[in-house]
């Protein structure tokens, strides 16, 4: 399975890439545009000037993508476990190298997208190891044969301004029939919404804003718009999105 880690402005402190053991890194690719200086001895591969965006970039690594199986990675990504009395851990390199294995049975399995789940979800109460039809965030884990025959695409009535593109993906896969897994036991620790580098380079409340109600617009009745306050680096007020997913499975507009 190859992984990518599209990333910018954080050269300096690769926090997801530093997670991973010397056997996924193996694995990896970092993605990021021309304009943007890697640090030396990783592998790294530029986007044509052509591609705006991160869905652009997204959308890209899908189309160069050499393997059937990939996971496309946020660049700071703090990876963890819970037990089974729900306490979130540290991951051990054991731990993580069993996270990425099960990203990878469950598309073999016939799963078209997967994921892992951010510590912050509270999903807990039953004690679950995964949960079907639902979000994903931070980890996208794909089968790129089925992305490319359904014709479900990160840029699809999109522009390069559009920040909402992995919600857009699990929503056109969902409404094409093919139910996601999202992995519980296995957790990500990703640094504050809007934190330095990454999307804080280009995305502003307007465009972040015109990204929920752009999704709402393509999804119809499964997507609700809501008014929130107080994000870092963009107070004011910012729009986000209520998504029915089960809904969306169903086949409803």
């Amino acid at each position: 399975m190859k992984i990518y880690i599209p990333t910018r402005g954080r050269w300096n402190k690769q926090i997801t890439h530093n997670a991973l053991t010397p056997k996924l890194k193996e694995q990896t690719v970092l993605v990021t545009d021309k304009d943007q200086e890697p640090p030396p001895n990783l592998p790294v591969e530029f986007v044509p000037e052509t591609v705006k965006g991160i869905a652009a970039t997204r959308q890209y690594i899908v189309e160069n993508c050499p393997e059937r199986y990939m996971v496309m990675l946020d660049d700071d990504l703090r990876l963890a476990t819970r037990d089974y009395e729900g306490k979130i851990l540290p991951a051990s390199p054991e731990e993580v190298d069993a996270m990425f294995a099960r990203l990878e049975n469950w598309l073999q399995a016939g799963f078209a997208h997967c994921s892992s789940s951010p510590r912050f979800i509270n999903w807990d109460e039953k004690i679950d190891e995964y949960k079907d039809c639902t979000r994903m965030m931070h980890v996208l884990a794909y089968d790129v044969e089925k992305l490319r025959k359904l014709g479900a695409s990160f840029t699809k009535d999109v522009d390069e301004t559009f920040s909402m593109d992995d919600f857009h993906m699990t929503l056109q896969l969902l409404r094409l029939g093919h139910t996601n897994r999202v992995d519980l036991l296995h957790r990500t620790n990703p640094s504050a919404s809007n934190s330095n580098g990454g999307a804080s380079t280009w995305r502003t409340l307007a465009s972040h804003n015109r990204s929920a109600r752009r999704l709402a617009e393509l999804h119809g009745s499964v997507v609700a718009v809501r008014v929130k306050h107080g994000w870092q680096g963009m107070e004011g007020e910012r729009l986000d999105v209520v998504v029915q997913w089960r809904k969306a499975l169903n086949g409803r507009k």
